[in-house]
Formats: structure tokens, sequence, C-alpha cells
């Protein structure tokens, strides 16, 4: 129900768009629960439960709505929600886990790349790994195993099947994982995925949205209500957040192409990963600066107070795999995550004031110590951006595939455009370290120490749920 109506985007595909003008506030599409798709509303709701798939976590809900989705389709008409399958893409190939490795060597060297991969490399043979492969893995594959055949699902024995069996499950699963990164919505707090008809019409345009998601408790259904008054035959679009282009193709399989923007209209923000390696290296190679801090390094590794001070960054929550610094494209205002500021700062300080900050002080504002301290820290970045351009080039220098179709060339495209756009921020940051810029702003803003974690042993019981319905206790040490 609602004021709208089908047609073609001119951002690319369908969207939705008023059908006639719409007030500030006012309902412009609004679905009944009972048609939202989720694991406990789907036929296979009694078999998740009872393989403990999902409900855990949010990645265990996404999961389960996957193999919910995967059940629907398979019920063809049986499903209630047979009408809006059917209007689903047929293909998910713009997601980048389905891009073949020829067509992801064009993001080599980026953090999007870098994310998707995750904590594991590149296989001996040069091929990518997959999260998606590796859920199908070991979640979908057992519950396909002790499920399928009652559930109309490529049946696999214990043996694991044929190849073509296995083809044909993955080939639907990787369909189901695609739809439900690229359409699902989080709802109940943020707990629950689930697929909304309707609402995956309406298409993300940074700094365009015009509606918002409402859940009307006492009529029991979700709407998307104007922000603003809207004309009729205006297209309703929806945020999906300020997210830079790497992001979007990462998450959502798409980029906003600058050139395909209006005049005057909000880019997408540009965002850069830099490795906890790349930012140690930078601080612990600038040797005036460590000597400044007392900190002279010694062949055989790091003195006693570097140490102290690596514990400090740990038992404060500072220490993290990756560190984000980004630029608004509109004001050209440029950001350092406060995580890295202050890890760097910890690790940059005077002798004294590292030791007012492990009481819990924060050291003297103002002092010339302090201001030589984030010249410090400016530096480190400046010098761990420089190392991301460096490993962007070399990785991009290398010849890429020329694409065989319509679809490869438009991955390429895209890949081209995140690229652009990284290594454009991470210049912009290296001139604004270089002019004192960034260690001014980052003086301004402070350091954040984080609350002081405890290193101890504990014991915890967790219940783990049964087929049979059961329950077990299981003793675990974390």
């Amino acid at each position: 129900r609602g004021a709208w109506a089908i047609g073609a985007s001119p951002h690319g595909g369908r969207g939705a768009f008023a059908a006639r003008a719409l007030r500030e506030g006012e309902v412009a599409v609004e679905v009944p629960d009972a048609l939202v798709l989720t694991a406990d509303s789907s036929l296979v709701a009694a078999a998740l439960d009872d393989e403990g798939v999902g409900g855990k976590d949010r990645r265990g809900d996404t999961l389960a709505l996957a193999l919910a989705l995967m059940v629907e389709r398979a019920a063809g008409k049986d499903s209630l929600w047979a009408p809006y399958l059917g209007v689903l893409p047929a293909s998910m190939a713009h997601m980048v886990h389905e891009w073949p490795t020829a067509d992801l060597c064009a993001l080599r060297g980026t953090s999007t790349l870098a994310l998707l991969r995750g904590a594991v490399p590149a296989r001996a043979d040069g091929q990518y790994p997959s999260r998606v492969r590796r859920a199908f893995e070991e979640v979908v594959v057992p519950f396909a195993q002790a499920r399928g055949r009652e559930l109309g699902l490529p049946a696999l024995d214990e043996g694991g099947g044929p190849a073509e069996v296995r083809r044909r499950l993955y080939e639907a699963f990787s369909w189901a994982a695609g739809v439900v990164a690229s359409y699902a919505f989080t709802l109940g707090g943020g707990k629950h995925e689930a697929l909304v008809p309707v609402f995956d019409l309406l298409n993300h345009v940074t700094g365009a949205v015009n509606v918002r998601l409402n859940h009307d408790d006492s009529h029991g259904v979700l709407q998307m209500l104007a922000t603003r008054d809207i004309a009729a035959g205006e297209e309703l679009i929806n945020c999906f957040g300020e997210l830079s282009n790497g992001e979007l193709l990462r998450r959502y399989g798409f980029v906003e192409a600058e050139a395909g923007c209006a005049a005057g209209a909000r880019r997408p923000p540009e965002l850069a990963l830099l490795a906890e390696s790349a930012v140690t290296r930078a601080a612990v190679g600038n040797a005036w600066y460590l000597s400044k801090a007392g900190l002279e390094m010694t062949d055989e590794g790091s003195t006693r107070q570097y140490q102290a001070r690596l514990k400090l960054v740990r038992t404060r929550g500072l220490r993290k795999k990756w560190y984000a610094i980004s630029r608004d494209r509109q004001t050209g205002s440029l950001r350092v995550e406060p995580a890295l500021a202050s890890r760097l700062y910890v690790m940059l300080c005077s002798a004294t004031e590292f030791e007012r900050i492990d009481k819990g002080a924060e050291g003297g504002r103002g002092a010339r110590s302090e201001r030589e301290t984030w010249e410090a820290v400016s530096a480190a970045v400046m010098g761990a951006c420089r190392d991301a351009l460096r490993a962007l080039s070399r990785a991009n220098a290398r010849a890429v595939a020329p694409a065989a179709d319509t679809v490869s060339r438009a991955r390429q495209a895209a890949a081209a455009v995140v690229i652009t756009d990284e290594r454009r921020c991470l210049r912009k940051m290296v001139a604004a370290c270089a002019s004192g810029e960034a260690a001014l702003a980052m003086r301004k803003a402070g350091w954040r120490a984080g609350k002081r974690r405890r290193s101890v042993t504990f014991r915890r019981w967790a219940v783990m749920r049964h087929k049979s319905g059961g329950a077990r206790l299981v003793h675990r040490v974390g």
C-alpha cells in the first residue's frame, strides 16, 4: 500500500517513484508484517531451529535468511512469497563474491579486496578465498545433508554428493546470499535480517535520501515515511549509510561514479584503510621522534618502555587490524580514525606524559611536548599513507586481463572508481600531514584513551542447541 509506482531509475535499473505529491511525514510505502520474509516466518523456520542455524548473532541470522530464501525459491508456487521471488533478479553477478579471480585482480591493493579476503591470504593457485564459499562448506552443506531432501534442496549424502549436485546447491546459495546482502533490511534494533517486498526497489543515492524506515506497532506494518515534501513522479531514495564507493561495492555490488552524479550532487566520501603493520612501521621508522620519547630501538627488538606502550595500546582497546582515514568530498575535510591517532599518541609521547597516561591522566594540554607529539603522530600517519600508496601502485602496475564481456567491463570500471577514490584520499592525507593541517586537527580533537580492559582468564557456560530439541552445557574458557 501507499502512494508509489515502479519505473526506470535514472541511477540504473528499477526504482520506486511517488505516485502523487507527498507531504513530510506521510506514508510513501507500507508493507504488512505478515509479508516480511524472515528466517522465522519462512517454511524452513523449524528446520533452522532444529539444526541450530541462526539466532546467535547477525551473521548467523543472515545465513539463516539465505537458507530460508533458498527453500522458498525451491517451493515455487507453494511459497507465500512466490510473486515477490518472481521479480527478484535471476543473477547476482554484480555482487563481488560472484566475481571470478580475473575480475577481482582489478581491485588488487585496495582496502575493498583486503576486507573481502579477511584474514585469509590468497591460495597457492592465485584464487582469492570467498567468505560465501566458506559459509557454504561450514553451514549449507551440513544443513543440506541433514534436511535437504525434505525441503526441496539439492540433496547431499554424507559423502558430500556428486560434483554436479554440489555445484547446483552452491549456485542456489550464492544467489540467495547475494540477494540478502544486496536487498535485506536490518530490523529489531539491528538484530534481525529481513526481506521486505517493494522496499528493496528503493535505490541509494548519497545525500539524496527522502524517506525513512518506520514500524507502526498498532497496525503491524512497516512503512517508508517521507522525510520532506516529495513531488509527484520524484524517485523515492533510501539511505544505506554514508559509505565510500569501496564499501558500496563490497556490501551492495555498485558504485556511484562521478560521471553519473548530477551537478552539485553530494558525492560518496572517500575512504582508505591503513594496515596495523604499516602504522607500526611508520611509527618505529621515525628515529628522531622515538629518541625524543626516550625509546631507543635495539637490534634485538623493542625496549622495555616500548613494550609497555604496546601493552597499554592493547589494554585500552586501541589495537586494530585496520585503521580508517576518510575525506568528505563536499567540504574537503579529512578525518583520522580516533583509535589510530590515540594509538600513535601513546607510542610517541614523551616518557613523562606516557607515565601520566598510564595512570589515567591525559597529559598536559597545550604544552610544547604535546604539540611535538602530534607532529610525530602526523608524520607517522603520512608515512603509513605513503606506504599504502606505494602498495596500491605496485599492485596496479601488473596487467589485468582484458574484459571478455559487458559484465567484466562493468566490474573493471567499478574497480577503477574505487582505486581512484582510495588513491585520492591517501594523497590528500599526505598533503595535509605535510602542511601541518592534520597535526593541528588531531591536536584539536585530542586523543581518546578508551577504557582499560582486564586481561584475565574467566570461565563461562554456554547453552548449545541440539537437533533433538534439548540442550547441553558446554564449558568454555576464554
